[in-house]
């Protein structure tokens, strides 16, 4: 059973290692600038891209529902879930993550 543990050491040092010195502006700039003002398009359909969305649960960062929300705006929504991790599913199960990641990739050559 997974049990989510409440120390940031992890994060901290994964959000150091994808911001290391200097290279923090640039996100909290694109998150100022995207709520500046609201979305200026309509949307008029769905999406027709195979879509892979893998999610790891329990995520402490944003509900697994939201996962599955995407369909609202897909119409080929593929949702894969790996138990036992967390919101950097891709650095904390890099095994998992890349087999389903192969295995979409795959299912659509062909």
């Amino acid at each position: 059973m997974y049990i989510p543990v409440w120390d940031f050491t992890g994060f901290f040092t994964v959000f150091l290692f994808l911001f290391p010195a200097g290279a923090l502006s640039p996100p909290i700039n694109y998150y100022r600038a995207a709520f500046r003002r609201p979305v200026g398009y309509k949307r008029t359909g769905k999406v027709h891209v195979p879509t892979l969305v893998i999610w790891g649960e329990p995520d402490d960062a944003l509900d697994t529902d939201l996962a599955y929300l995407a369909g609202e705006y897909m119409a080929d929504l593929e949702v894969k879930i790996i138990k036992e991790t967390n919101h950097f599913v891709m650095l904390d199960k890099p095994l998992e993550f890349n087999a389903l990641v192969r295995e979409f990739l795959d299912k659509k050559e062909s």
